[in-house]
């Protein structure tokens, strides 16, 4: 498929073929072939009028990605070698970078295509957090169609199986029921 792309570095739209579209990377990426060569990881948000622009259904994605994520989309779940977008509190871009290492829900080991790392990444900092979901391997992942009906999320689960939002509800409750019989 022919496109026309231009970053905001570049002075004028150039026109290549895509050699393949990464539907593994978070958020999508292509591989563009242009004259001067092959670009890896072009980020879609440079494609002229990439608002309007479909990205074909992947043919291979039904049988496999239910199985491991509980139905969640795969192109929302950040794993070690995710592609994400950061952007830090003091820089004025964002910069791509490869997770190298999920140390939590909410912190990233990060290697960036200038070649530095950064241990500490907070994943509020990737540009697109609210979409995303951090896959730290030590707690199921939950999408929108998880077992929380509407309401607050359970954030705190007592060994009997009832949830708590707040913590203290929690401590309660446990002191209550199960340590004071």
């Amino acid at each position: 498929m022919e496109i026309e792309a231009k970053r905001p570095n570049w002075k004028n739209a150039y026109k290549g073929i895509i050699a393949k579209i990464n539907h593994d990377k978070v958020p999508k990426t292509l591989n563009i072939t242009f004259e001067d060569g092959l670009e890896k990881f072009f980020p879609l948000r440079y494609l002229v009028n990439y608002k309007n622009f479909v990205l074909p259904i992947e043919e291979d994605g039904e049988d496999g990605a239910d199985a491991s994520s509980g139905g969640l989309d795969e192109t929302k779940i950040v794993r070690v070698g995710s592609r994400l977008e950061v952007k830090k509190p003091k820089w004025s871009v964002p910069y791509w970078g490869e997770v190298i290492k999920v140390k939590s829900k909410t912190l990233l080991h990060m290697k960036f295509e200038d070649g530095t790392e950064d241990k500490f990444i907070k994943f509020p900092w990737v540009v697109n957090a609210a979409e995303l979901i951090v896959d730290d391997g030590k707690t199921p992942l939950v999408g929108k169609g998880g077992s929380s009906g509407g309401g607050s999320k359970a954030k705190y689960t007592a060994p009997d199986g009832k949830g708590f939002a707040k913590k203290t509800e929690w401590a309660k409750y446990m002191m209550g029921k199960l340590f004071l019989k």
